[in-house]
């Protein structure tokens, strides 16, 4: 199995642009829209987060719609790998999904603000058609490797239920997103890891009963 295809941002051509640079406005734009907001941080407040000139950013991006697409591109790019992991990992799919919901759970804990980021550029791309497009990018990668650590399981047998592989995987999408918000909003409101242990429970249970 092979990670699902991404398309890179457009970005301005500058054949010298460092990696190291690079990661470091990331950073320091996520610090900035975590902190604020995108609708309320400027090029500015980046450059003074990163600790650096306001002419570096325009030297890299055009301008900070791009900047933010492209940091958000870098960010969900980085959760689509660790889905890629669990499912491309010979394991049952117990065993995956305990993993999965696992680290998505420790995800939301370490990376709360992650979520609000995503949310916040869903309520812009009502607007922007750029943004719109890396969303549903966002959400066509992980609904794709889902379903295809589902197809395998079929495959060889582990799995004998039929049903709609898409529908399932925007399904457990769905409701991870679900929780994830509840926690970031209020993460004392229930015992989180256990909502995941009793999904997960549900999700094995409905897939792994041998109906037509």
């Amino acid at each position: 199995m092979s990670k699902t295809e991404t398309h890179p941002l457009p970005h301005q051509s500058k054949k010298f642009r460092k990696p190291e640079k690079l990661e470091a406005i990331m950073n320091a734009t996520y610090r900035a829209v975590a902190s604020k907001g995108f609708a309320q941080i400027s090029m500015n407040d980046i450059a003074i987060e990163a600790g650096e000139h306001k002419s570096l950013l325009f030297y890299y991006f055009k301008n900070k719609d791009q900047l933010f697409l492209e940091l958000f591109h870098y960010l969900s790019q980085k959760y689509v790998d660790m889905i890629f992991d669990i499912v491309s990992h010979p394991a049952s799919v117990d065993k995956k999904l305990t993993k999965g919901f696992k680290i998505f759970h420790q995800f939301m804990v370490d990376e709360p603000k992650w979520l609000l980021m995503i949310l916040e550029l869903i309520v812009h791309s009502t607007h922007k058609p750029e943004y719109r497009a890396e969303v549903i990018s966002l959400y066509k990668q992980l609904m794709g490797l889902i379903g295809s650590g589902i197809s395998d399981a079929k495959k060889s047998k582990e799995i004998k239920r039929h049903f709609d592989d898409d529908v399932v995987s925007s399904l457990i999408i769905a409701t991870l997103t679900g929780l994830g918000v509840l926690y970031v909003l209020d993460s004392q409101a229930m015992d989180f890891s256990k909502a995941y242990q009793y999904y997960k429970e549900m999700v094995d249970n409905f897939i792994k009963t041998e109906k037509t």
